[in-house]
Formats: C-alpha cells, structure tokens, sequence
C-alpha cells in the first residue's frame, strides 16, 4: 500500500508541473487509464498459469491450491484458441487454515495457436491444474470434464 501511496504523490506532483489546462487534462486521463490498468492487476487473484508449446501440444499449467469440489472449476475452450477457466477456490492462512469464504477468478488464456477441442484433457490433482489439447486448425467450443483425482 506504502508504494500505492508513493506512486499517487508522484502523479499529483507531475500533474503540478503542467503549465496549461490542457496539459492537465491529457496527463490527467493518462494517468487515469494507468490507474484502472495497475488496479485490475492488483485486484486478480488469480493464480499464474504457464502456457508451453511443443511440436504437437499446447500445455497450460499452474497451482491452483484447495478446489474443494469438481464443481468448483471449468474450463472451456472457445474458437479453439481462448481458454477460460473459471474457479473456486480456499486460500489457507498463515497457520495452514483454509479461509472460510472462498475466492473465485475467472481467467482468460489465449493460446499460442488453434488446437483440437476433442483432445482437450483437464486434470486437476493436488493443487495442480493441466490443461493440453493437440495443436489443429478449424474452430469450435466445448468445455471439458475435469478429472478430479484425490
């Protein structure tokens, strides 16, 4: 918060040093999208998901901790190159404690490339999400039934 603190006293004094009303205004709407930007990325959290390509497959990845239910995640695949997942989950307190009101994100991830929506395969197993399809051409949509291994 201390930086947030920082980064609105330096907006404020670059403000100050504008000499015409217009220059005001236009640093002033910059300065505006660049806090809605920084304020989206502050309020995500979602966890980080790495995308791999390989000769024949695309893998998403990431550590998605406490999905209590496999009904608390889905994933879709739309125009065979835009995941969404959209999840529930429990982040745990310092002391290992599940929080009792979960989180929930809804992510979009753009493939690298157009892949097969009927080799799509989810898998989630000890706070780990895999996600791979074979790399095609054509588009579709399907949202896929995740495996949920104990």
């Amino acid at each position: 918060m201390d930086d947030f603190k920082k980064m609105i006293s330096q907006i404020i004094s670059l403000h100050k040093q504008f000499s015409s009303s217009a220059d005001r205004d236009q640093i002033r709407q910059f300065t505006l999208r660049q806090l809605a930007d920084m304020a989206d990325t502050f309020m995500d959290n979602s966890p980080d998901m790495e995308v791999h390509t390989y000769k024949d497959e695309v893998i998403v990845s990431g550590v998605i901790p406490n999905i209590l239910n496999p009904q608390d995640i889905s994933v879709t695949l739309d125009c065979n190159i835009l995941l969404i997942i959209e999840c529930r989950w429990y982040q745990s307190d310092e002391t290992g404690n599940l929080e009792s009101k979960p989180d929930e994100f809804k992510k979009k991830i753009e493939l690298p490339c157009s892949v097969n929506p009927e080799t799509l395969s989810v898998t989630y197993q000890k706070g780990m999400l895999w996600i791979s399809a074979k790399k095609a051409g054509g588009t579709s949509t399907r949202t896929a039934k995740v495996q949920f291994l104990d």
